[in-house]
Formats: C-alpha cells, structure tokens, sequence
C-alpha cells in the first residue's frame, strides 16, 4: 500500500513536471515564431528602404543633369536632353527620349527638310511622323517644356511632293490617319509648300512649308 502511495506521488510529480516542460516548450516555440516574424519584416523594410535609396539617387542624378544644364552657355544647352520625365531605357544616348517602341531626338541646328531627313538617315532613324494623337501630344509636351526652343518650327516626316494633297510619311509612303493641320492648312500657299513642320506661330499646330527653307528644326525618330 505504501509503494502504491510512493509511485502515485511520484507519477503525479512526473506529470506536473511533464505539464511544465510542455508550457516551456510551447512558449519557447511562440517566441521563435515572433522572431521569424520580427525578422521577416525587417527584411521587408529593408527591401523597401533599398528601393526607396536607388529612387532618390536616380531623381538626385536626375536634378544634378538639369541644374548642370542651366549652367552651361545657351549653345552647349541645345544638346542637351530637352525633356526628363522619361528615362531613355533601352535607346542609344543620342536619343534620350522614349516613348514606347519609339525613340527621339530633338535638334535646334536649324536647316533644310532634306538635310534634317539626311541627318536623321545617318543615325538609321527619320523624321518624326507623328501617327497618333497621343504621339502628338507627347512630342508638343516635349517642346512646350523647354525655353530654348519655344521659338521654333520643326520638320516633320510628312510630305505630299508626288501628288498635290496626298499627304504620306515618307519613310513608309503611308497616308496619314491622325493630323492636327492649322486651321485652312494644308493651302500650297507659294505653290511649292510640300513638307510638313510644326508651325510655332501657330501653337505647334501642322503646316505646309517649302521644303528648302532653311530656318527650322527637326525631330528624329528611332524605332525599335
């Protein structure tokens, strides 16, 4: 009857113990579920804090271009990227806009549609067409941004020099879907007015001009 008594203190002692054990082990193992928590979420915002470090090096370099461009004389500023709210991924460097497949550049050396077509063949581009509404907006966004060339006309790719009327994109012969002609434009107002430029008298609005003028600069057009 004693040993009875013994082994019952005993497996109530084990038990109690074991109970304990159990506690210890359950807390010990909430607390390693925190700490993976806890860990798991610095990582998170130090992912988020890296992402946030890489913008604002990219938007300080960014702002270091525009001020060293405002320092520089007005001749060094023409060659200058006129337009930053797009980043030139995937274009050569001497066309830092994009817009979609498309890339730009912008030149203030003014001159003749034939030479600025010439200019733009030898860096495998052309000149500007502008296909769609939102193409327009983009490049007028572009022009609007930038004092240097707010008082310039621009050639574009549009001509009409093998049919009086029949305007086309002359890298492709394809007629034109959008335009954004001037009011009574196009009008062959000399009798030999067969390229298209963006007039700045007009508000940037399409106009016909003589295709020798040399006055006027132009837009390039890379697509890839």
């Amino acid at each position: 009857m004693l040993s009875f008594k013994i082994w019952m203190v005993v497996a109530m002692s084990f038990c109690c113990h074991g109970s304990r054990l159990e506690n210890e082990i359950s807390k010990k193992k909430l607390g390693e579920d925190r700490l993976l928590k806890l860990v798991s979420s610095l990582r998170d915002q130090i992912t988020a804090l890296e992402t946030d470090v890489s913008y604002i090096r990219r938007k300080t370099k960014q702002s270091y271009e525009i001020l060293k461009s405002e320092c520089t004389p007005n001749t060094e500023r023409q060659d200058v990227a006129l337009a930053r709210e797009t980043i030139h991924h995937g274009c050569p460097d001497d066309f830092p806009l994009r817009r979609r497949k498309s890339c730009y550049r912008v030149d203030v050396k003014k001159t003749t549609c034939q030479r600025a077509r010439e200019n733009c063949g030898k860096m495998k581009a052309h000149l500007v067409a502008l296909e769609t509404e939102d193409e327009n907006k983009f490049l007028m966004n572009i022009i609007n941004s930038n004092k240097d060339i707010q008082h310039c006309d621009f050639w574009t790719d549009g001509t009409d020099v093998q049919m009086e009327g029949s305007w086309v994109w002359n890298h492709t012969g394809e007629a034109l879907t959008f335009t954004n002609w001037h009011t009574q434009e196009p009008n062959n107002g000399r009798g030999d007015e067969h390229c298209m430029w963006l007039d700045w008298y007009f508000n940037w609005k399409w106009n016909d001009a003589t295709c020798n003028h040399q006055k006027a600069c132009y837009v390039c057009e890379l697509q890839q």
